[in-house]
């Protein structure tokens, strides 16, 4: 469970049971509320991609902000590099 005043690129880690069903997998919510950790933020080079170019390259956390301030002009996701 996040807090309302988290930022958009907090991340939990949580444990669960995943149960067969039918042709996909079920996910427990029962289990998933139990035991959420806060998982610290990934370090590395990260860049907000549009549909066909990076947009903005920097930590983690900026490019989360970057991509949440335009969120109503574009669909961007955030990317990991190993590139140096």
């Amino acid at each position: 469970m996040f807090n309302q005043d988290d930022h958009a690129s907090e991340m939990m880690r949580f444990n669960s049971l995943v149960k067969r069903d039918g042709d996909g997998w079920r996910i427990s919510s029962t289990h998933l509320a139990k035991g959420a950790e806060k998982y610290p933020l990934p370090e590395g080079r990260f860049f907000v991609v549009d549909s066909s170019f990076i947009d903005y390259h920097g930590e983690f956390k900026e490019c989360v902000d970057y991509a949440s301030s335009y969120k109503d002009n574009h669909e961007y996701i955030v990317l990991s590099s190993n590139v140096k």
